[in-house]
């Protein structure tokens, strides 16, 4: 009976211009593995197989995405109006691309970064300083201007408790005070 409507019959031409484009997929998929293993070590610098997996996510997550979705249709709406099961297949997967582009847009934007491309570019595993996670997202400076807050309500808090003498015996500078 899930065979049975327009596009998935084996009597439908459909079916098997699928079949085929599933073959070439496959066969174009498999010659992108070949080359990559070939040309691994010469493109090792623009870390050709994050780009390969987010371009190929994209393409391959859509279409087994909307075949999935078809066939969950097809079941869930077997009995009832044909047009309607394709209704709504269509707005699950439209909605399904809108919410996933923006977890692909977020990994493109650290695999295809642009810095690749300048001059004298080298990769982040080649530079002297490596990079952590906190400097990208600008941990140091967080901590810095923690510690310079921290320092501040202290040195107003002895101020208020007890005056000047107080805060210098506390370990505060007498020129560090009359700076704020």
């Amino acid at each position: 009976m899930l065979l049975t409507k327009p596009g998935w019959s084996y009597n439908e031409p459909q079916f098997y211009i699928m079949i085929v484009t599933n073959i070439s997929v496959f066969v174009a998929f498999s010659g992108l593995l070949k080359f990559y293993h070939v040309t691994s070590e010469d493109l090792m610098w623009c870390r050709p197989f994050a780009k390969f997996l987010c371009i190929k996510g994209v393409v391959f997550m859509t279409f087994w995405q909307g075949v999935a979705i078809t066939f969950l249709a097809q079941t869930v709406f077997a009995s009832d109006d044909p047009t309607k099961s394709e209704k709504w297949a269509k707005k699950a997967q439209n909605f399904l691309i809108c919410f996933e582009m923006f977890f692909f847009a977020m990994s493109h934007f650290f695999v295809f970064i642009t810095e690749e491309w300048e001059e004298g570019y080298k990769p982040r595993e080649q530079q002297k300083d490596k990079m952590m996670f906190g400097d990208n997202v600008a941990l140091a400076d967080f901590m810095q201007d923690v510690k310079l807050v921290l320092k501040r309500s202290r040195k107003k808090q002895m101020l208020d408790d007890g005056g000047i003498e107080n805060a210098v015996s506390g370990g505060i500078d007498r020129e560090e005070l009359y700076q704020h």
